[in-house]
C-alpha cells in the first residue's frame, strides 16, 4: 500500500502531528513494558553476580574442608646458605639432618679456542656432530660459518636434544682467545656431552674439547642414614715388596681392567711395569675419576673421586694381571673394600623423595650437619582462615547492599524483596554463626576462637584471639571448619550449602535468573503484539484522516469558488 501524506490544504490543520501524538499516547503501555524489562535485567546482573560471589566462597571452603588442609607444614634451615626446605602437610612435625657431599651438575665441554668469532672456521660444507644424554645430533655446517654461526646454528636446532652453546672470551686477544662452549640443560650422571666421529669440522674433533665441568649428580646423607663416603679398594700387597716392585715381567703387555659409576676403564700394563708405573697408567686413564695410590709400602690403592651409592670400584675379569706367567695377581679376589661407598644419589638438588613431605633444596656442601625443622606454620592456617573471613564479608556485604532501601533518594537496592537472595544470606550466616554441638572440642563455635559478626553483619577476626586459639589447640580449631569423618565443621557445611546454592539444576539463584529470563522473553512477545497493533492503529489512523483532510480541501475550494463569483457579481 502506498505511503499516505498530508498536504496541508485541509484548513492548514497538521494532522501528522495529530497522529504522532495520539500514537505516541498509544505506546504507553510498551514503555511500561520495556522499562519492566529493563528492570528483570537489572535482576539477572545482580544474581549473576551474586552467584560468582557464591562460587568464590565454595572454591575457598572447599580448600579448607578436609583435615590435610589444615595441615600447613614449614620448614626452617640452620644454615640456609647450604640448604633450604620446604614441607607438604604430609611432611611429620620434628627435626632432620642433612649432609652434602655434592651437588649435581651440568656437564660443559670447552674447546681450546680459535682467533675470532666472526670470521670463518671452513671453506666447505662440513659435519658437527654431538651426543647429549644418550641422543646423538648431527649439524650440516655450511662453508663460512663463523663461530658465532656455530653457536646460533647449535641453539637454534629444532631437534637439539638438551646442549646451550655459548662463546667464551678469555680476555687473552689471543690466537686462541674465543672458545665455544657447549653446557647440558640437566644434571645428572646421564647427562653427559661428547663430540663424535663423525664431526669432520677441523680443528673440532673431541681432542679439542676439555671437560671444564662433569654432569653429576647430587649426593647427601640425611639423619644419619647414608652419610655420604667414597669408596675404596685396597690391593692384599701379596708379591709386591714396595712401590719398585715390578708387576708385570711376563714379556708382553697386560690388561688391568675396572669399573666406576658404571664406566670401564681399561690400563695396558706394559712388560717391565712396577707398582709406581700401575699406578700412574690407571690414574691417567681413569682422568680424576679414581685416584690410584701406594698404601702401606706395597699395597695399590684405588679410591673413587666421588660419593654416592653407584659410585663404586670393581675390578672386572678382564684383567689379565691375573699371577701367571711372571706376573702379580690383581684381580678382583686380591681387593678388600676398605671403606663402601656411600650416599643418597640424586639427578638435581631438588631432593624431595627421601622424607615425606620435605624437599630439600641443595645449594652448596657440607663440612657438618644442617638441621631442617618442620613445625606447624599456625601463622599460614590464620591467613587461610582469616582469607575466608574475607570472600564471606565480600558475598553478605553485596547482598546487605542491594537489599537496602534509601529513604533520602527513595531508591531501592535491586535485591529489596527478593527471597532466594535472602534466603542465600540466612543459609549461609547460620552456618557461620551457630555451634557445632557434636563437637567435643576445646572450640564448637567460630566466636569461641575470635571470629564474631559485628552490628553490620559482617564477620571480624580478633588476631589476638585466633592467634591464642591456634597455639592452645590446633587440631580443635581445623575441627571447626574440616569433615572430620564424624562431624562436618563450618567449611564442610558451607562447601555442601553453597553446592545446593549454585546448582544449575535447581539451586535457587539459577531458577531466579531463569524465571527473569522468561519474564523477558514474555515481555518481548508482548512488546511484539503491541507494536504490530500499533502499527495497524497508526494506519488506521492516516486513513481516517486524509479522509478528513481531503473533505476539508473540497470544501474550502468550493468556497472559494463561490466567493469569485459573487465578487463577479456584485461588480
Amino acid at each position: 500500500m502506498a505511503e499516505i501524506s498530508f498536504s496541508g490544504l485541509g484548513g492548514g490543520i497538521k494532522f501528522s502531528d495529530i497522529i504522532d501524538k495520539l500514537v505516541e499516547v498509544a505506546r504507553a503501555p510498551i514503555k511500561t513494558l520495556e522499562a519492566k524489562k529493563a528492570n528483570y535485567q537489572d535482576k539477572i546482573t545482580l544474581y549473576q553476580d551474586l552467584n560468582t560471589k557464591l562460587l568464590t566462597l565454595r572454591t575457598r571452603v572447599n580448600g579448607m574442608n578436609m583435615p590435610s588442609e589444615f595441615t600447613v607444614r614449614s620448614a626452617a634451615s640452620s644454615d640456609t646458605t647450604k640448604v633450604t626446605a620446604t614441607a607438604t602437610g604430609t611432611a611429620a612435625t620434628g627435626t632432620h639432618t642433612i649432609s652434602i657431599s655434592q651437588l649435581a651438575k651440568v656437564e660443559q665441554e670447552t674447546h681450546s679456542g680459535t682467533s675470532s668469532k666472526t670470521a670463518s672456521l671452513t671453506a666447505s660444507d662440513v659435519v658437527f656432530q654431538y651426543t647429549y644424554a644418550g641422543t646423538q645430533r648431527s649439524l650440516a655446517v655450511a662453508a663460512g660459518t663463523s663461530l658465532e654461526g656455530l653457536v646460533d646454528q647449535i641453539n637454534g636446532d629444532s631437534s637439539n636434544p638438551g646442549v646451550t652453546a655459548s662463546i667464551l672470551d678469555d680476555g687473552s686477544g689471543s690466537s686462541t682467545a674465543y672458545h665455544l662452549v657447549l653446557s647440558g640443560k640437566d644434571t645428572g650422571y646421564t647427562k653427559t656431552i661428547s663430540i663424535d666421529s663423525g664431526t669432520t669440522l677441523s680443528g673440532y674433533s673431541s681432542s679439542a674439547f676439555t671437560q671444564t665441568q662433569s654432569a653429576t649428580g647430587s649426593v647427601v646423607g640425611v639423619n644419619g642414614y647414608q652419610s655420604p663416603q667414597v669408596e675404596i679398594e685396597t690391593h692384599s700387597g701379596s708379591g709386591v715388596t714396595d712401590s719398585s716392585t715390578v708387576v708385570n715381567n711376563s714379556g708382553s703387555s697386560k690388561a688391568f681392567e675396572f669399573t666406576y659409576g658404571g664406566t670401564t676403564y681399561s690400563v695396558s700394563v706394559a712388560n717391565g711395569t712396577t707398582l709406581s708405573g700401575l699406578v700412574t697408567a690407571i690414574n691417567t686413564a681413569a682422568g680424576g675419576k679414581v685416584t690410584a695410590s701406594v698404601y702401606n709400602t706395597n699395597q695399590l690403592r684405588l679410591t673413587g673421586a666421588e660419593p654416592g651409592l653407584s659410585r663404586t670400584i670393581a675390578v672386572t675379569s678382564n684383567t689379565t694381571l691375573d699371577g701367571t706367567s711372571s706376573t702379580i695377581d690383581f684381580r678382583s679376589s686380591t681387593f678388600t673394600q676398605t671403606q663402601g661407598a656411600q650416599g643418597i644419589e640424586r639427578s638435581t638438588n631438588a631432593v624431595s623423595d627421601v622424607v615425606t613431605g620435605v624437599t630439600f633444596n641443595l645449594g652448596a656442601t657440607t663440612s657438618s650437619s644442617v638441621s631442617i625443622t618442620v613445625s606447624t606454620d599456625a601463622s599460614a592456617v590464620a591467613d587461610k582462615i582469616k582469607t575466608f573471613v574475607t570472600d564471606y564479608n565480600d558475598l553478605a556485604a553485596y547482598i546487605l547492599e542491594n537489599m537496602q532501601y534509601d529513604a533520602a533518594t527513595k531508591t531501592a537496592g535491586g535485591l529489596l524483596g527478593e527471597q532466594p537472595a535472602a534466603d542465600v544470606l540466612r543459609q549461609v550466616r547460620n552456618i557461620v554463626t551457630s555451634q557445632i554441638p557434636s563437637l567435643s572440642d576445646t572450640y564448637t563455635a567460630l566466636s569461641q576462637i575470635g571470629i564474631t559478626t559485628g552490628s553490620d553483619g559482617l564477620l571480624a577476626v580478633d588476631d589476638s584471639k585466633l592467634t591464642t586459639a591456634l597455639g592452645n589447640d590446633y587440631e580443635s580449631v581445623a575441627a571447626l571448619f574440616v569433615d572430620n569423618g564424624t562431624t562436618d565443621g563450618v567449611a564442610a557445611q558451607l562447601s555442601t550449602t553453597l553446592d545446593n546454592l549454585t546448582s544449575i539444576v535447581d539451586g535457587p539463584v539459577y531458577l531466579r535468573k531463569e524465571y527473569y529470563t522468561d519474564q523477558i522473553t514474555e515481555i518481548d512477545a508482548q512488546i511484539a503484539r503491541k507494536e504490530e497493533e500499533i502499527q495497524k492503529y497508526e494506519l488506521s489512523l492516516k486513513i481516517q484522516y486524509a479522509a478528513v483532510e481531503a473533505l476539508l480541501s473540497g470544501l474550502n475550494s468550493t468556497g472559494s469558488y463561490m466567493s469569485t463569483q459573487l465578487g463577479f457579481m456584485l461588480k
